[in-house]
């Protein structure tokens, strides 16, 4: 609608403006020496007043079809009275023509309030002695009147017009109107916002709402599931089950928390457009407020996990649904579609495996075949290039919470016992092949929680290879390891660590990473009796790390140097339970040997095998050992050698506690018992040589 589409509604509005001139005048709240220099000339104004002819007789209606018919429409969808429309056609005016503000500042006797006040919309429209409309026009612009009682500025349709508005009287406060109403009233193309896009409309022929609908308690839907799922789709449908179209606002900040004026102004886009508003929320870490909802229309909430949202789309009559990514066989058949659509093919083989190990939903997997199109110009995709596809679009912010953990190393560079070696393999085997075993074989769901996730634990001392044996797992296949960082994670907070870990279980799964849980104990302990609040609120932490292990749809490693600490009820949830112990004196050895590379200066007369019989270390300290030889050998000029290692290793044994030069202490096991600061021991078990 262009501004000639409004020209009977600014000329009924100027007829009451000239009126109310006539009027000043004749009672001399105003005098012609005041007009003099301003925008509107004395000439103008009568003009306006000539052309309009005689006076309105106060007894006469003041608001004329004419001037709220441009706004009628948009009154109907948003369930205002004919005060409201013309409300909102006063406030209009200024966006229309140039005139109006310093009409509006002569009217306020005031050059500086250049707007629409409350005293000045009841002289307009009601006129002397209405007791009556100039009651209702101040309940109407009133805050505390909500939008589904036909209030204009608690919905956000009319807003301040400048910043200090707030701090004046009602009455004198100036308005405008908000610019998603502006937008729909002028008819400008698009939408008023960046962040609101449209979803795909109902399919042809289905009956729309009728407009003006309202009700009392508008119909919502819960949209639970991860990002990829299909929330939206299934929004949009709803929406058209509805008879309305699907309006998407997405917030823009990381917290995805959308801003209170944004979300009202996405609202009233909504109601004006005739469709269901879709917010999506995927990236809210916790139920947040919704102010400027009007509670008589349907909305959407897109969120990964339920929790605590409901009572924020109250009183609406709320629908809950949980949407999954794709399954294995599905996922397998979009990689076919994909790669087809971009010319490229892959071995059934290949598209399985690549399906199993990476939860992504269609367009992703689109995008992975058009990335594997633009950067491979061969015909047939191997499977390290579907996984490097697929990993490049299992991306997430680990927010500070978590660290990627990267290495080098393979399978031949662990020395473990081979009991524990090939625990560790059909571990990794069981990673690459869970999509298989969940979907294809039915062990989805079967006396588990929801999720479709592996969790590990490895229990072994310090520096017993737990980490790198995480890593080279994940790099094995194909998948990101993300350690957990403890002190970013834990809050003295109530709630807060809470916060912190669903953070951390929700971007893991979105980038399809492996999350490692070093020093689980810190976290799975013990339940203990409840005799403060301390209690209480530690066990409610390890309830809901129980409930999100299981929930959870990824890969979990706990490593602890502790296991008996840990909560049983993790150790039952735990599939894979792999023990990593001190190394025995042939492990020792061949760890020595590892590590000092061969290009390093290393005296012959170094003997691995007897520094490996006389110091019971285990392999973290052997690398630390090493290294630290290594520089002491290069700041005096030669060769790594023995008087370099035994002076790494009596530090490396100090560290630990140990006296340089005693002898380890035998557990009562009959295995090494390392020395502790405080004067205790540790016995540790190990399995023979690797």
């Amino acid at each position: 609608m262009s501004a000639g589409d409004f020209t009977p509604a600014l000329a009924a509005l100027d007829r009451l403006i000239a009126v109310e001139l006539q009027r000043l005048r004749a009672r001399y709240a105003l005098s012609l020496d005041e007009f003099r220099g301003l925008y509107v000339s004395d000439a103008l104004v009568d003009a306006l007043l000539a052309r309009q002819g005689a006076a309105i007789p106060e007894t006469a209606p003041r608001l004329s079809a004419s001037l709220v018919a441009p706004v009628a429409e948009a009154g109907r969808a948003l369930g205002l009275c004919p005060l409201g429309c013309g409300l909102v056609m006063l406030a209009l005016a200024p966006e229309l023509d140039a005139r109006y503000p310093t009409l509006f500042a002569y009217l306020n006797d005031d050059v500086t309030r250049r707007w629409p006040s409350l005293e000045l919309a009841q002289r307009l429209f009601a006129g002397p002695g209405n007791a009556a409309a100039s009651g209702r026009l101040r309940a109407i612009l009133s805050p505390a009147l909500p939008t589904a009682a036909g209030g204009l500025t608690a919905g956000g349709l009319l807003l301040p017009a400048e910043p200090d508005e707030p701090a004046r009287p009602l009455l004198l406060r100036g308005w405008r109107c908000a610019p998603a109403l502006v937008h729909h009233l002028l008819r400008q193309p698009g939408l008023p916002l960046s962040q609101l896009a449209w979803l795909p409309g109902p399919p042809d022929g289905l009956a729309q709402r009728p407009a003006g609908t309202v009700e009392t308690a508008a119909p919502a839907l819960l949209v639970a599931g991860p990002p990829g799922s299909g929330r939206r789709a299934a929004a949009a449908a709803w929406a058209g089950r509805l008879g309305l179209r699907a309006l998407l606002y997405d917030p823009t900040p990381a917290s995805g928390v959308p801003a209170p004026e944004a979300l009202r102004e996405a609202a009233l886009s909504a109601q004006l457009n005739r469709a269901a508003l879709v917010i999506d929320l995927g990236r809210s870490e916790r139920p947040a407020p919704l102010d400027g909802l009007d509670p008589r229309w349907p909305v959407a909430l897109l969120v990964q996990r339920p929790d605590g949202w409901t009572a924020a789309l109250a009183p609406r009559l709320v629908q809950q649904r949980r949407q999954r990514l794709p399954d294995t066989p599905a996922r397998a058949a979009l990689w076919r579609g994909a790669l087809a659509a971009c010319g490229r093919k892959a071995a059934p083989r290949a598209i399985e495996a690549v399906a199993g190990r990476f939860a992504l939903g269609e367009p992703a997997i689109v995008r992975a075949a058009r990335r594997l199109g633009l950067e491979d110009e061969a015909p047939r995709a191997d499977l390290p290039a579907l996984v490097a596809a697929a990993r490049a679009e299992s991306t997430a912010e680990l927010s500070g919470t978590a660290r990627p953990v990267a290495t080098d190393a393979g399978w031949s560079d662990l020395v473990l016992p081979a009991g524990a070696l090939a625990q560790l393999k059909d571990f990794a085997s069981a990673v690459a092949l869970r999509g298989k075993v969940f979907d294809l074989w039915g062990f989805d769901g079967v006396g588990r929680g929801t999720g479709r996730g592996l969790a590990a634990l490895f229990s072994g001392g310090s520096g017993t290879g737990k980490t790198m044996s995480a890593a080279i797992v994940a790099a094995e296949v194909g998948l990101d390891l993300w350690r957990l960082d403890l002190s970013a994670t834990v809050s003295k907070y109530i709630g807060e660590t809470e916060k912190n870990l669903e953070r951390v279980f929700s971007a893991a799964g979105a980038a399809n990473a492996i999350l490692f849980f070093d020093e689980a104990d810190a976290l799975f302990g013990k339940r203990s009796e409840v005799k403060d609040s301390h209690d209480r609120y530690a066990n409610i932490e390890i309830a809901y790390l129980l409930q999100r292990l299981e929930d959870h749809d990824g890969v979990v490693i706990l490593a602890t140097n502790l296991s008996r600490n840990l909560d049983t009820a993790f150790l039952r949830r735990l599939p894979f339970v792999i023990e990593f112990p001190l190394p025995d004196a042939a492990a020792r050895a061949k760890l020595w040997r590892k590590a000092i590379p061969v290009r390093a200066p290393l005296c012959p007369e170094v003997d691995f095998a007897e520094l490996a019989q006389r110091f019971e270390l285990s392999g973290g300290d052997i690398r630390t050992a090493a290294l630290e030889a290594a520089f002491l050998a290069a700041g005096r000029g030669g060769r790594i050698d023995r008087e370099a290692l035994d002076t790494a290793i009596r530090r490396q044994l100090m560290k630990r506690g140990q006296l340089p030069g005693a002898p380890a202490r035998r557990g009562t096991n009959g295995h090494a018992a390392t020395p502790a600061v405080g004067g205790g021991s540790r016995t540790e078990a190990h399995d023979g040589p690797a």
